[in-house]
């Protein structure tokens, strides 16, 4: 899967949809590697910086809309 600034994803917890969504705002690169800097849907004032690898992970996240 391949992500860009705007997506949108939505976190699985134990193979169940929990509903809480995230947009890619920002993609970095901390040494050496990409990260991702997302905000809650719902608390746009929370940032969070996660390994791209680990939003790529279709058992933690999933894409709902991407940006084209």
């Amino acid at each position: 899967m391949s992500l860009v600034v705007n997506d949108i994803l939505e976190k699985i917890t134990e193979s169940q949809f929990s509903g809480e969504k995230f947009k890619i705002v920002n993609l970095k690169n901390i040494n050496g590697k990409v990260h991702a800097s997302i905000v809650n849907i719902n608390d746009e004032n929370s940032e969070y910086v996660i390994a791209l690898s680990v939003l790529e992970d279709e058992n933690r996240f999933r894409v709902v809309k991407e940006n084209k």
